[in-house]
């Protein structure tokens, strides 16, 4: 009964943490409205002096083309930022590759050295062995004539 009950308190305490959570939520998208119809508010804002400047450019005489060249340059300037950005972005992760390779690098010299030093051994255990091998087969040969020499001994015995 214990357990069960342990169980019904934490549905109980997680309903409760997923209410305050859920009033938190209500909250943010209140403000979420709230800063939407500012934006709206200050768009049209905008609109309504962009309008008033280029209606008071008019009325003093001068051309509105120099506003025109002048949100141009700073759409230049911004897009020149956000490519900047973009640019240190990729340096940041470039520099990252960089230490990697080098760390890989190092790695990589650690297992040429290994190969190396395993090769040599290689070379020796091979050397070693085929000298086992020679050895053998002086030994087989000796064997051999010391059992021909005991045969035509035994046979000369007859």
């Amino acid at each position: 009964m214990t357990n069960i009950q342990s169980k019904i308190d934490l549905l109980k305490q997680r309903a409760i943490d997923l209410e305050v959570e859920n009033a938190k939520l209500k909250q943010i998208i209140k403000e979420n409205a709230k800063h939407k119809a500012n934006n709206v508010n200050l768009s049209a804002e905008n609109a309504k002096f962009d309008k008033l400047l280029r209606r008071g450019i008019l009325k003093s005489g001068l051309s509105t083309a120099w506003l025109d060249d002048l949100m141009e340059e700073w759409e230049k300037t911004y897009n020149q930022f956000v490519e900047n950005a973009k640019l240190k972005q990729i340096i940041k992760e470039n520099a990252k590759h960089k230490a990697n390779n080098v760390n890989l690098s190092a790695e990589n010299a650690k297992v040429k050295i290994e190969l190396r030093r395993a090769m040599g051994e290689n070379a020796k255990l091979k050397a070693e062995s085929l000298r086992e091998v020679k050895t053998r087969e002086r030994i087989e040969k000796t064997m051999l004539d010391l059992d021909g020499c005991l045969y035509r001994k035994s046979l000369s015995m007859k």
